[in-house]
């Protein structure tokens, strides 16, 4: 996972499809956080090395991705989500001169992965970074920019230190409003 997220794959190409071998004769593992880190790895060896000899066998994929799927079920319903979904019912803006409104839905595929938030119009694809993720979401962004998305991410510490109703509108009108003008 490192070297897929340091952009070091390669760098150290005969080394990574090794392990890479060697993790995938293995039998998958129950735990979440290690399929979920390999969601990444495959994903990035997709999209971003297709010229390594890595075919994953299905059991994996589909372990990886169920995985996946659990986590981003689980947190669906969190509290800060809500929060999210709320502030963007009433969030409109401009940028480069066209006004936009978000239609952000909850739990969405967006390419290989699901995101948190998304709206379909503007390809605007929102994840928290959160504390319980077992990973970081800059190695999914970085696949989902070169897919034509923009993610946007917000940091879970970020956002609580902008407190009040107004504070929370402000910071996500000045963050989508950069995304989008890019």
């Amino acid at each position: 996972w490192s070297l897929c997220a340091l952009d070091l794959v390669d760098e150290y190409q005969k080394d990574f499809e090794a392990v890479m071998k060697k993790i995938l004769e293995e039998h998958q593992p129950q735990n979440r956080v290690p399929l979920m880190k390999l969601f990444d790895v495959l994903n990035t060896v997709e999209h971003f090395h297709k010229n390594l000899n890595i075919k994953p066998p299905a059991a994996w994929t589909a372990a990886c991705d169920d995985a996946d799927r659990f986590e981003m079920d689980r947190l669906e319903s969190s509290r800060l989500h809500n929060e999210l979904v709320m502030r963007f019912d009433h969030l409109r803006g401009s940028a480069n001169g066209n006004a936009w409104q978000l239609r952000m839905l909850r739990n969405q595929p967006c390419g290989p992965y699901r995101v948190d938030l998304y709206d379909e119009a503007s390809k605007v694809a929102l994840d928290v970074e959160t504390i319980s993720w077992p990973t970081s979401r800059r190695l999914k962004h970085r696949i989902l920019v070169d897919q034509g998305y923009k993610p946007l991410l917000i940091e879970y510490w970020e956002w609580r230190r902008v407190r009040t109703e107004e504070e929370q509108m402000a910071y996500l009108k000045d963050e989508v409003t950069k995304l989008l003008e890019q």
